[in-house]
């Protein structure tokens, strides 16, 4: 590029993480694709990603795959305006597709959408964007909390079950957790761990009760859709790799407390604290930019109930300790070994009462013979 003065200024030029070079053409070729509407544009655009995919960076192997896909099989996309969606794992002959392997393409396009190193699928496009897999759990676990909801039901038993699993119980032959072998034997001071974090923070119960793959169920909308979110708020994938993170580190802290017989109750009880006052932060920026169902009204009320626990996160208020003190006193197996001690206590005293009377009476009669 020559400058006024006559002086050749240098072109930029960007590299992708991997130092190949992201030329100009090849910035046409993707924009081609996500701009293509009809038929004819989506099938041209698609055949030359597929012969120039030599030029193309991992960042965007997701167009690549999408274009061969694509060509294989034209009667998918045959249609004018025919969603473009991308191409993950599939269940195949009654085989399960590999979910780690999608939630690792999700981790990498969001790192890479973060750094500015990529592009979701669709362009140009007048859409509603959909929640995504997280915002969904916590407005099901925190906001509706609705205890006829099959899906409200799975989170909490998936407490229970994380609970037990990181206690270390086992299960009778019946379904049924034993926690003889557990760190923490007593069972009711489990079963009070779950009714505070459900009743006090339901905002870590998605935390807890996912895993690493769960992620999986955000491919098609975050590699579709990414770029979009970005659009309405440039610091969503930023949110969304601190989140994954939270998911991270809390389930290591939560494992740890459990597994070592749940001591330092209010160590633990304020890290929920800290963790559900960031899961809250980036809940309301994140379902800012989406629509949920019930459009703007129900929007607001679920801001308005995840600030009424901001609120009542803020006084620091501990709950837990409290909980499995109570516990103790009402642990059924307990109280039934107390009633048997009890009982055996009376059985005890009648029948020294009783051997006490026989004696004086005994005494009394033979007094009278001796008289």
């Amino acid at each position: 590029m020559v400058e006024n003065n006559g002086a050749t200024k240098p072109e930029k030029v960007d590299l992708s993480s991997s130092g190949v070079r992201i030329s100009q053409p090849f910035r046409g070729l993707i924009e081609d694709f996500r701009k293509a509407r009809t038929s004819e544009e989506k099938t041209q655009a698609a055949q030359n990603i597929v012969n120039n995919k030599k030029d193309i960076p991992e960042e965007y192997n997701h167009f690549t795959k999408v274009a061969e896909y694509m060509l294989q099989d034209k009667t998918a996309y045959r249609h004018e305006r025919e969603e473009v969606l991308p191409v993950k794992p599939r269940e195949k002959n009654g085989v399960m597709p590999d979910r780690i392997k999608t939630a690792e393409e999700v981790d990498q396009f969001m790192c890479n959408l973060q750094a500015g190193k990529t592009k979701s699928l669709i362009s140009d496009v007048i859409v509603t964007l959909p929640v995504i897999n997280e915002v969904n759990k916590i407005i099901i676990n925190a906001v509706k909390k609705d205890p006829n909801s099959g899906a409200y039901t799975r989170s909490l038993n998936g407490v229970n079950d994380s609970i037990h699993i990181a206690n270390g119980s086992g299960k009778s032959p019946d379904g049924k957790w034993n926690t003889e072998q557990g760190a923490v034997k007593d069972k009711t001071q489990l079963e009070a761990l779950s009714k505070i974090i459900a009743e006090k923070y339901p905002l870590t119960i998605h935390l807890i009760t996912s895993d690493e793959v769960s992620k999986w169920q955000d491919h098609s909308t975050l590699l579709k859709y990414g770029s979009y979110y970005m659009e309405k708020d440039p610091q969503f994938a930023n949110r969304w790799v601190e989140h994954q993170q939270l998911h991270e580190d809390f389930k290591n802290k939560f494992n740890t407390f459990v597994k070592d017989g749940m001591k330092n109750t209010s160590d633990f009880e304020k890290e929920m604290q800290e963790v559900s006052k960031k899961v809250a932060d980036i809940f309301k920026k994140d379902v800012e930019i989406m629509e949920i169902p019930g459009g703007i009204t129900k929007k607001n009320e679920a801001i308005g109930r995840i600030e009424e626990y901001e609120k009542a996160l803020k006084t620091g208020t501990l709950h837990l300790e409290k909980a499995l003190t109570a516990a103790r006193t009402q642990d059924p197996q307990k109280e039934n070994q107390a009633s048997s001690k009890e009982a055996a206590a009376t059985s005890w005293v009648a029948r020294v009462a009783s051997n006490n009377a026989s004696r004086s009476q005994g005494t009394q009669i033979g007094g009278g013979r001796s008289v």
